[in-house]
């Protein structure tokens, strides 16, 4: 399952912190992977995004293996040189024994896990920094993963996130779908939020209301994914309701 976390050089920066929330809510039982794409309508999009393959051959069932395992990293670098000016990483080396993870790249790395939790609106929080430098330490860490962030004169690169996971633990998967089957984005919305949901919270009706708890719009579920027009609400904040699950968004 992978991830546009750069996409048309850095078209939407907030889904950086939108793969973190996701990372947040799945590691370490499943790893969901980010890619960086041009997804270039014109030449002037070209070069922007990069993504590195790791692979020891190059044959189309190693790149499908790589891309199975996360052996990649991706880079945006602004200017489109068509160079690669972006941080290259030459090695990513795990001390199990010190409990160290050291990267040697050209450009200053950030460790991130999860995302700032001072405010309960998802659209204004940020990707945390737990360290900065090369070399990250692992004794005592209590997050599920960490990905390194590394930032040069010339762009950015980001690695898979690293899991963790406790080997004396009963270790099963146990991601909570309850929290998974309704998603809203995006968060502050302007003209249309799109309603995710899987199979067990698909009803046959979407509700909205306003804080007053009006009912201001209903929509037919349409599958997966919704699209709810709201460009005709006033700005405020909204209530959404499918079968016992809510969500809000901010307009």
């Amino acid at each position: 399952i992978g991830f546009e976390v750069y996409v048309q050089g850095n078209r939407r920066p907030n889904d950086r912190i939108l793969w973190d929330q996701v990372l947040e809510r799945t590691m370490p039982e499943k790893s969901v992977f980010g890619y960086s794409d041009d997804d270039a309508h014109n030449d002037d999009q070209l070069f922007r995004n990069y993504n590195f393959m790791l692979m020891e051959e190059l044959t189309i069932e190693e790149l499908k293996a790589t891309m199975r395992r996360g052996s990649s990293y991706f880079c945006y670098e602004p200017e489109g040189s068509g160079e690669g000016k972006a941080p290259r990483i030459s090695s990513l080396v795990v001390d199990e024994d010190s409990k160290t993870i050291t990267i040697e790249a050209d450009g200053l790395v950030h460790w991130i896990y999860g995302t700032d939790k001072t405010s309960e609106a998802a659209s204004s929080r940020r990707s945390t920094v737990v360290a900065i430098g090369n070399t990250f330490s692992y004794a005592g860490y209590q997050g599920s993963y960490v990905r390194a962030f590394i930032k040069n004169a010339h762009g950015e690169t980001c690695t898979q996130p690293i899991s963790f996971i406790d080997e004396n633990a009963d270790v099963t998967v146990s991601i909570d779908y309850q929290k998974l089957s309704l998603f809203l984005f995006p968060n502050p919305v302007i003209d249309q939020v799109s309603v995710f949901m899987n199979e067990s919270a698909q009803e046959d009706e979407i509700r909205v209301f306003d804080t007053n708890g009006k009912l201001v719009m209903t929509k037919e579920v349409e599958g997966p994914l919704t699209i709810l027009p709201v460009q005709n609400l006033v700005s405020g904040v909204y209530i959404v309701k499918v079968g016992e699950r809510v969500e809000k968004f901010v307009k």
